[in-house]
């Protein structure tokens, strides 16, 4: 029993998964978008969170935002570093506007809220009809801005209008695995949603919301939740206010470039996606939405639960192993048949499209064997995360690295990617040796996932 139970963990959620984005592929693959509306980009209030962001970074991000030609906008910068940086935020204010950059500062000496409450405490200081988040890494393309204007002086109903996320490095392994299937997620999630008339979440950077319904109607961002954009993106399906998506107008976006920063910034999604499931759960379920609609955003607030899901039946299936030597995967060769045919399907529309978006068959299959080692390497953080905000325990917001700052530092931590790459490896081995092969194979690709990582980032793995 437990090792079917251990089957059906690693079998059914990957399954589901594969399932789902090979349908979603499939409908933006057949669909054609196009956005005619247009306006001009006039009154928008841009709000800049920022703590322990490296200076240049800010420095790029305000001139750039100045630089797009928006009429009658403003950027407002929210500090909550310490006093001394403040004092060269100051310095970097006084220069901007000297240049004619309006640009306000606001640091706030107790950052109640993290993030969340640096972006509410801009949105209820910010004048502008629109409002839109901007992390430092990120980048715009002006027409996002005329054509979500557009469509937001078109429709009253529609209250956030989300851009097509593109990356803005790929300057190293990491990051370039990353960026493409960040694309690639992009295509499906959000063309694939729009094409099929569902209602897409904000993101966080990347949404202009219009004000008016923010103040007015949601009160702001709940500063409760570290997920800022899933959050709110469950409340306007409540009150069913619209969120559309544009294809054709990107915003670049900074993929994290080590381990050690995607780590972090991965162990804080996988919560706060499973926290809003939690806490936003009967919103969605009362909403507006149809029941396709509603099904298909708990699973997109679900995601993290699968790999979650799929690093606990592998744990079951290694200590069955060591208890009762059975080849529990061989047993249940029809499941596994299930995995791989959906495994197939799906990996077949991934790799097109990211050799579509490298130009190299080569290059597609290396960044789809590396994004499923990392996903692999981080499953037991995943899990931490999951379980964590399911039970209810708080956990402190992290913000994602970047710069400089994504580098380890001298200090040690637990290297948890060796402790499992022994522990799946001697499993495995043991399995092969009982004459469990399948399984013991299975326990050995595990193994290799974690190995890699530690072999390609070993400082990010023995280094906080």
């Amino acid at each position: 029993m437990t090792g079917l139970l251990a089957v059906l963990l690693i079998v059914l959620p990957q399954a589901w998964f594969y399932a789902t984005y090979t349908v979603l592929v499939l409908k933006a693959t057949g669909c054609r978008m196009q956005t005619h509306l247009s306006g001009r980009a006039r009154g928008v209030s841009f709000i800049i969170p920022v703590r322990r962001e490296p200076i240049e970074y800010l420095e790029r991000a305000v001139n750039y935002i100045h630089g797009l030609g928006v009429e009658d906008y403003e950027i407002i910068v929210v500090s909550d570093d310490d006093e001394d940086v403040g004092e060269v935020l100051f310095e970097r204010l006084v220069e901007w506007r000297r240049k004619g950059v309006n640009v306000w500062l606001v640091r706030r000496s107790i950052p109640e809220g993290y993030r969340t409450g640096a972006v509410n405490t801009g949105l209820w200081l910010s004048r502008g009809d629109y409002v839109y988040v901007v992390d430092v890494d990120a980048m715009l393309d002006k027409c996002l801005l005329e054509k979500a204007i557009g469509v937001l002086e078109a429709n009253g109903n529609v209250a956030a209008v989300v851009g097509r996320w593109e990356p803005l490095n790929l300057d190293t392994r990491l990051s370039e695995a990353l960026g493409y299937s960040m694309k690639f997620i992009i295509d499906a999630i959000y063309r694939g949603r729009s094409c099929m008339g569902l209602s897409v979440f904000p993101l966080g950077t990347g949404t202009l919301f219009r004000a008016r319904v923010l103040k007015g109607i949601l009160k702001g961002w709940d500063q409760e939740r570290i997920q800022d954009d899933m959050e709110i993106g469950a409340r306007m399906m409540y009150h069913g206010l619209g969120v559309k998506y544009i294809d054709e107008c990107a915003v670049y976006v900074e993929n994290p470039s080590t381990y050690r920063a995607l780590r972090i910034q991965q162990s804080r999604w996988a919560y706060g996606a499973t926290d809003v499931l939690v806490t936003r759960l009967s919103h969605i379920l009362r909403s507006k939405q149809g029941f396709l609609g509603k099904m298909e955003a708990l699973a997109f607030l679900s995601q993290y639960i699968v790999p979650s899901l799929v690093f606990l039946g592998s744990l079951v299936l290694a200590v069955q192993v060591v208890v009762r030597p059975v080849d529990v995967l061989w047993e249940y060769a029809y499941l596994l048949l299930l995995l791989l045919a959906s495994q197939a399907i799906f990996g077949r529309h991934y790799y097109r499209k990211l050799k579509e978006y490298s130009g190299s068959g080569l290059k597609a299959l290396i960044n789809m064997g590396r994004s499923a080692a990392v996903t692999t390497a981080l499953s037991p953080y995943y899990f931490s995360s999951v379980v964590k905000a399911l039970v209810r325990v708080r956990m402190q917001y992290a913000r994602t690295p970047k710069g400089i700052h994504q580098s380890a530092s001298g200090r040690l931590r637990a290297p948890w990617e060796l402790v499992f790459a022994a522990f799946f490896t001697a499993t495995g081995l043991l399995g092969l040796t009982r004459g469990a092969v399948v399984t013991g194979l299975w326990l050995l690709s595990n193994a290799l996932a974690y190995s890699y990582v530690i072999y390609r980032w070993p400082r990010d793995v023995f280094f906080k």
